[in-house]
């Protein structure tokens, strides 16, 4: 009985992989900024979404891939001249950086020092060259977190005090515009290495979607010296507020024809803004406006207006193919993620239902098993290998043993892989190894299997492909 209810288990599952094929109603947000230290100007909109930084109890998000190959539109048919079309489609990741520990923190766990970095993954195929630029502004972004890394181990092995005040670079993404004219998004960077405040600056990226090549404010904005005015005219009623210094709006006139403006194209126009310190004290933080197209489309290069003028992007199909793994093999592993909390038993059953080979050490070797219990076997279809480790049988942790503690997946000839676990025992962290960051690696952390499914085999796959098995 219980044979036949998993194989009943799988083929429902192979099935409802068949019959997904509804497409997201827009792409993913980054994170929400944090308000309280940012001055705006004008109300800047937000974009809405789910945060990166805190997983939701029940991620949502796109359907399962179907393993049914499907007619997309090609990539000349998606990016036109004539429409402003939806997409393409990216993932926002968590990565870990490169932490730095020392017993010369009074806290938990001897962290002095925590780094965390979002990197962003464009998630269909069509757009080699934006995703090429993107991938080296994410190695930017870690090698830069490496140097800051090693310069707080300088600092810290000449130190003898005890810190009190954990020290951080936290590093965030913030998709502003995503369409076959722009994508522009921003990094935000928030540091403290001890003393009476951290410090905070915020980058603007706006890249022409076709050809991935940067594109700079008097490219978007044709009108270059009337737009400084209306920034200036946007501020001015905030000015005393913001405790503006007194030349402030020369400073504004220099700041943007010296390029010290910071922006963004967004889905209304575009957001611009002076960093901490450059209009006001420091305490008064960001100086930010919203620069609404509908307002000012006589400045604007008719070209990157986007949907502005009529308010709505057209949609499309996803330019993306069928995951390139058998419906046998996503439905094994939707199983054994919905059933996170099996023992080695059920997920043995599962193996021998489906006539799966695998290695393990067995209940009788009772020392081994106790260090290290696990399942090794080879994907349903594929030559990727899944490795499954358990909690070990021990009185120590009564509650856990014998149960899932990691999942990993490894794709055969490629260096990187996928390994999945709980986040603090509550939420699955589905962790992407990505390997191109120069000769090193770092985690990047989604908390959806689709999204994990999309960066697997399709990112990874299409864009990061050079990163072969040295095996």
């Amino acid at each position: 009985m219980k044979k036949l209810v998993y194989i009943i288990l799988i083929l429902a599952m192979v099935l409802s992989f068949a019959a997904c094929g509804k497409e997201e109603d827009s792409p993913k947000k980054g994170k929400d900024r944090d308000t309280d230290k940012t001055v705006t100007g004008t109300p800047t909109a937000e974009p809405t979404g789910e945060p990166t930084g805190e997983p939701t109890p029940e991620p949502t998000g796109e359907a399962t891939p179907t393993p049914t190959p499907t007619e997309n539109p090609k990539p000349t048919e998606i990016l036109n001249d004539d429409e402003v079309y939806v997409g393409p489609f990216y993932v926002i990741a968590e990565g870990n950086g490169n932490d730095y520990y020392s017993d010369l923190y009074t806290g938990p766990d001897m962290q002095v020092f925590r780094s965390e970095i979002d990197y962003l993954y464009i998630t269909e195929t069509g757009f080699d060259a934006l995703a090429a630029t993107i991938r080296a502004q994410n190695n930017e972004a870690f090698q830069r977190n490496k140097e800051m890394c090693n310069q707080v181990a300088d600092i810290l092995a000449l130190t003898t005090e005890k810190i009190e005040d954990q020290w951080f670079d936290l590093n965030s993404i913030m998709v502003w515009r995503s369409d076959s004219r722009l994508f522009s998004y921003d990094r935000e960077d928030v540091s403290y290495l001890g003393g009476a405040s951290s410090y905070k600056y915020r980058t603007g990226y706006t890249i022409d979607t076709k050809t991935g090549e940067p594109v700079d404010l008097a490219t978007v904005i044709t009108d270059i010296k009337g737009f400084t005015e209306d920034v200036i005219e946007l501020i001015e009623p905030f000015a005393d507020d913001l405790n503006v210094w007194d030349n402030w709006e020369v400073k504004v006139r220099e700041g943007i024809a010296n390029g010290e403006l910071g922006w963004v194209a967004t889905d209304e126009g575009l957001q611009v803004w002076f960093d901490n310190g450059y209009l006001a004290p420091y305490t008064t933080g960001e100086v930010c406006v919203r620069y609404d197209a509908k307002d000012h489309l006589d400045r604007f290069n008719k070209k990157y207006l986007g949907a502005y003028v009529d308010g709505v992007k057209m949609g499309r199909t996803r330019n993306t193919p069928s995951i390139p793994r058998s419906g046998a093999y996503l439905a094994l592993l939707a199983n054994l993620t919905d059933h996170f909390m099996m023992d080695r038993d059920d997920v043995i059953d599962i193996l021998e239902d489906l006539g799966i080979a695998y290695e393990g050490v067995d209940y009788d070797e009772t020392e081994a098993y106790e260090a290290d219990p696990f399942l090794k076997f080879y994907a349903p279809d594929s030559e990727d290998k899944i490795i499954i480790d358990f909690w070990p049988d021990s009185d120590e942790i009564p509650n856990v043993r014998r149960l899932i503690r990691t999942i990993d997946v490894y794709v055969s000839g490629y260096e990187f892989f996928m390994f999945i676990n709980r986040d603090n025992g509550r939420y699955l962290t589905y962790t992407i190894v990505d390997c191109s960051f120069d000769g090193s690696r770092d985690g990047a952390d989604v908390y959806n299997l689709n999204d994990a499914l999309d960066l697997l085999f399709t990112t990874m796959m299409t864009y990061y492909s050079d990163v072969v098995s040295k095996n």
